[in-house]
């Protein structure tokens, strides 16, 4: 019901997310105080707004959160419609994605040329690029905050020393 009775228009999913996790925790916190190990409570988000303002810690840390496991599920499509396809894309993209290994490297190791594997990331980029529009359009509303989302997950990303992403465009 929570949801429900939430308007998309005020603010973005991820921050409602944020502020969800973060009561979670702090009643979390609250019950482990209180060393209540068989007594389940029911949890309400009504006082939600009573928190205070997450740290820009906090923040850091679930922005980075978020944005991995929107790129991961991202991959993840990606990596389904690759293999129904029997590209080998799929392959290419999850080396240099996962394993960090250079386009060379990846090279040797597939027995391609270089040129072909740069092909393949490219294209993986691009249809990462249209699975993280679909992920991200669950929960964005309207395509405009769609766009500013993926580039916030891709900055993010990319402070993470995952400039490998592509450096920003997806």
């Amino acid at each position: 019901d929570f949801l429900g009775r939430e308007d998309r228009a005020k603010g973005r999913f991820r921050d409602l997310l944020l502020a969800v996790t973060r009561y979670q925790l702090f009643n979390y916190r609250r019950w482990l105080k209180a060393k209540v190990r068989d007594h389940r409570r029911n949890l309400s988000f009504d006082d939600v707004g009573s928190l205070d303002a997450a740290s820009e810690d906090e923040v850091r840390e679930f922005d980075r959160f978020y944005a991995d496991e929107v790129f991961q599920e991202a991959l993840e499509r990606f990596r389904r419609e690759a293999e129904q396809r029997g590209s080998p894309e799929a392959r290419i993209v999850d080396l240099f994605y996962r394993s960090g290994l250079s386009q060379a490297e990846i090279a040797k190791r597939v027995d391609r040329p270089v040129a072909a594997v740069n092909t393949q990331i490219n294209r993986g980029r691009k249809r990462i690029g249209a699975h993280l529009r679909e992920v991200l359009g669950l929960v964005c509303r309207d395509a405009d905050e769609v766009e500013r989302e993926i580039n916030h997950v891709l900055a993010i990303l990319s402070q993470r020393g995952r400039a490998a992403s592509g450096g920003a465009k997806a």
